[in-house]
């Protein structure tokens, strides 16, 4: 039996327009007034000095810097204000919008259609998408997907939870308060919910674990370390760690290294493989 970590990598390997740019884009594209709004409370309130807004954009909400938005312009406290609400629907839209038209049957990939089985491996899912369902015919049985909540109800979003900040003295410090929590992720929570599925690993004879399209975001870490610390050590024979064509090497071994650390935590005698499908 194998297990499969899923990330944002897979979609986008797949030809699924799900990079946070992408978000971006329909954004610009949307013809509700709220989009825009949104996209002016995020570029306006991002003021460090580089390009990564949009390419780790859970990581950004973080750093928003709403005291400047707002206090550029009083009007800009109402469009603060709204800003969670509008994100969470606008969000929720563009999710929506992937499941129903980006994923297409033709973007298979035989080498995988071959390598997995559909009714007895395991996949542990980060996106938003049923695209192992829609293209592989996996299971839904089998796929555990740790950010979407109630069966796509919602969905899991947000920068690492942080405590609550002692500003009161400042006149916007329960907007800016409120607005930090809002769009935080609490990790040991989700974990705590999912809690039964990863102690049921040590009950399955998992003899590899493939990862693919994983990022190794610190956010997400938590999740790994639960897979790792519950499979069975006895059973379990190689990791592997995939990797894309023209992947710069560098990129590559950073993740591996990351991976191996998380390995020798758990303590488990595994090697980190790399994992490459074949040109069709």
């Amino acid at each position: 039996m194998n297990l499969y970590i899923i990330g944002n990598g897979f979609d986008i390997d797949h030809g699924i327009k799900s990079k946070y740019i992408d978000f971006k884009h329909f954004l610009e594209n949307s013809l509700d007034i709220n989009a825009k709004v949104l996209l002016d409370v995020i570029e306006n309130s991002y003021r460090n000095n580089d390009n990564m807004l949009w390419k780790d954009l859970e990581k950004s909400i973080g750093e928003l810097d709403l005291d400047y938005y707002i206090e550029k312009d009083v009007k800009n406290l109402t469009n603060a204000i709204m800003f969670t609400e509008n994100f969470s629907c606008l969000f929720k839209k563009w999710v929506n919008y992937l499941r129903d038209f980006e994923i297409i049957k033709e973007s298979t990939k035989k080498n995988l259609k071959h390598l997995f089985n559909e009714n007895r491996d395991v996949f542990f899912s980060f996106n938003y998408t049923p695209t192992l369902e829609k293209i592989y015919n996996i299971n839904k049985d089998n796929i555990k997907y740790i950010h979407m909540v109630k069966n796509g109800e919602s969905y899991e979003f947000g920068h690492e939870k942080i405590g609550k900040i002692n500003e009161i003295g400042h006149a916007n410090f329960g907007v800016r308060n409120y607005l930090r929590q809002q769009l935080s992720k609490d990790t040991s929570k989700i974990y705590d919910n999912n809690r039964s599925w990863f102690e049921e690993l040590s009950q399955k004879n998992i003899e590899n674990i493939y990862f693919y399209g994983f990022s190794f975001a610190n956010i997400d870490l938590i999740y790994i370390k639960g897979v790792l610390n519950n499979v069975n050590k006895n059973k379990l024979k190689s990791i592997y760690l995939y990797s894309y064509k023209n992947q710069k090497e560098i990129d590559y071994e950073e993740q591996k290294c990351i991976l191996n650390s998380l390995i020798d935590e758990a303590e488990l005698s595994v090697n980190v493989e790399k994992f490459q499908l074949q040109e069709e």
